[in-house]
């Protein structure tokens, strides 16, 4: 490895790990392949329990890039805080450890960043769903920077509605805009990324849509920090709301009814609140998850306030709203397990059901 590399990065990767050893190889094979050379690669270790650690430090014995950091286990917001505290280069970008990347992602995204002299590189992402073995692409069709603060808010609705905005893995960040403005990811889960975006959105300039997908997504049958139960899920949405208020004050356009935008993000919060309980790795036992049913649906009149002033959109904002009005907590609970379990334990039956449903 050629040590001026080491010494002069142009692009920093942040890789959170944890309990990925079954793919972390194919992660790091992809960064350490990039065509771009000059990488500076931080492997995060959350206090994996299995051989991630092991396999980080392998690699880095071979590839002087790359460092591996080892803490205890937290969260993917801690994970890579801890990460860009570290970075040394001008650019960063985040890849998670079961994961992979096209091996120019990063020299497309550096040459395009560097020539339109951008602040925000943001690229397509393409999800790959093992078990199903399809995929969803996510793209933009053509090259484009904006650089005109009154296009910026179509533009963080157009990448919204692509699905590209709220990833923090399909893009390249300005480290002295992150360092500058002292931006984190918050240590909570949910939407962590998506708030270290947008505050980072209302800093910026200018940015650069890449054409092509670069970035893969693995969907796996193991639990995700993104799919697990979080007790501070609500917690989060309300941080969440915070910091769109703050977005929406930047980029003020009398077109947006942003009364209407949260509230119908806080049905979307309260939805993905109740499914959490059902998750594999929720704690809850049947008596808190009615106890919490009650409290935070039945008996929340802001709630309920918003639903009746939203019409649902979708089947499962109808069976949501249907379980909020008409039955009881008990009867709700009931029918989310049975769900949930079918989901489970029957996935093959499951998805027929909800494909009947859906007609």
């Amino acid at each position: 490895m050629d040590r001026q590399i080491v010494q002069n990065p142009l692009v920093s990767i942040i890789v959170p790990v944890y309990n990925a050893e079954k793919y972390l190889s194919a992660s790091l094979d992809s960064i350490c392949n990039q065509t771009l050379r000059e990488l500076e690669i931080i492997v995060v270790d959350d206090g994996s329990t299995d051989r991630s650690g092991q396999i980080a430090e392998e690699y880095a014995a071979k590839d002087m890039r790359i460092k591996v950091v080892h803490k205890r286990n937290g969260n993917p917001g801690a994970t890579r805080n801890i990460g860009l505290a570290l970075v040394t280069s001008e650019y960063v970008g985040f890849i998670d450890s079961d994961d992979w990347i096209e091996a120019d992602m990063y020299r497309t995204m550096y040459e395009l960043i560097t020539h339109d002299n951008s602040d925000l590189v943001v690229c397509g992402v393409s999800v790959d769903y093992t078990r199903d073995k399809r995929s969803i692409l996510y793209q933009v069709e053509n090259t484009y920077t904006e650089n005109d603060p009154d296009c910026l808010l179509e533009m963080y609705f157009d990448l919204t509605e692509k699905k590209l905005f709220a990833y923090p893995v399909n893009k390249l960040y300005r480290t002295n805009l992150i360092r500058k403005y002292q931006l984190q990811f918050p240590e909570v889960l949910p939407y962590e990324d998506l708030m270290f975006n947008l505050n980072y959105y209302v800093v910026l300039e200018s940015v650069s849509l890449l054409p092509g997908v670069f970035y893969h997504y693995m969907r796996r049958e193991e639990l995700s920090a993104a799919g697990a139960y979080s007790p501070d899920h609500l917690h989060a949405c309300k941080m969440a709301e915070n910091v769109f208020c703050r977005f929406f004050e930047v980029y003020n356009n009398n077109n947006i009814d942003v009364v209407s935008y949260l509230r119908s993000r806080r049905i979307s919060d309260y939805l993905a609140y109740a499914c959490g309980f059902y998750k594999r790795n929720s704690p809850l036992t049947r008596k808190e998850r009615i106890a919490y049913l009650e409290k935070n649906f039945v008996k929340n009149m802001e709630l309920k306030q918003d639903l009746l002033l939203t019409p649902p959109v979708g089947l499962y904002q109808k069976i949501f709203y249907f379980f909020v009005f008409n039955t009881t907590p008990t009867i709700t609970d009931y029918i989310y397990q049975f769900l949930f379990y079918m989901r489970y334990n029957f996935d093959s039956v499951y998805r027929k059901f909800r494909r009947y449903i859906s007609r």
